[in-house]
């Protein structure tokens, strides 16, 4: 019996999220890195590191100093969260997934668990005008943030693995739900190319969906 709904942010709540984000290396990096930062993303994809590891992996290519390299990393992430940050706002979130989000709310403790670090996630889930609609909102600390943030919401509410239903857009997320033993549900999008027949888990194509697989 589902008793809490933890979702993921970029791609589920706001669709196409994932696109911005790919794109926005290429706004704080020139594009003759690309082939150096998609090895580097590569490494540090599936919750494995954040944006200040793929950014420090970076860091040689320009020269810089170890003892000038934190500031240097600090730098390009502000820019990379300022880009990203003001795309998905503008993007937005789709009005019937805004409206399932109310309803779900009302039935539900709702949950945010993302890749997004913690420092900019309240911020834009404000601006978005969906924050009255969660419980709370758990970004990434470290490459185990989403795994620990299911756990924050099982002694939040005080349940066991299985009441609980995580709402992603990854295989890695999937992956983290089958280890904590929790109830997964993908959401299809043009990111991942998701189709029903492809997939041994249940599929959606977006949180008004949930209208009917949680009652």
């Amino acid at each position: 019996m589902i008793k809490a709904i933890v979702f993921d942010f970029d791609g589920v709540i706001v669709r196409n999220s994932e696109f911005t984000k790919e794109s926005a290396w290429s706004d704080i990096f020139p594009r003759k890195y690309e082939i150096e930062i998609l090895k580097a993303r590569q490494k540090f994809a599936g919750g494995k590191g954040s944006r200040l590891e793929i950014i420090r992996e970076l860091a040689p290519l320009f020269n810089i100093s170890e003892e000038k390299v934190d500031g240097w990393v600090n730098k390009k992430a502000e820019e990379y969260a300022r880009i990203t940050s003001t795309a998905t706002m503008q993007e937005g979130i789709l009005i019937e997934d805004f409206i399932a989000l109310k309803k779900l709310s009302v039935k539900y403790p709702l949950y945010l668990n993302s890749a997004t670090p913690e420092t900019v996630l309240p911020e834009i889930v404000k601006k978005l005008s969906i924050e009255p609609f969660f419980k709370a909102v758990y970004g990434w600390r470290n490459p185990n943030s989403k795994l620990e943030n299911l756990k924050q919401v099982l002694n939040d509410e005080g349940i066991s693995s299985e009441n609980i239903l995580f709402v992603g857009d990854a295989d890695s997320d999937f992956k983290i739900a089958a280890k904590f033993g929790c109830s997964f549900v993908g959401v299809m999008n043009d990111w991942n190319k998701w189709k029903k027949d492809n997939r041994d888990f249940n599929l959606i194509s977006g949180i008004k969906d949930l209208l009917d697989y949680c009652p």
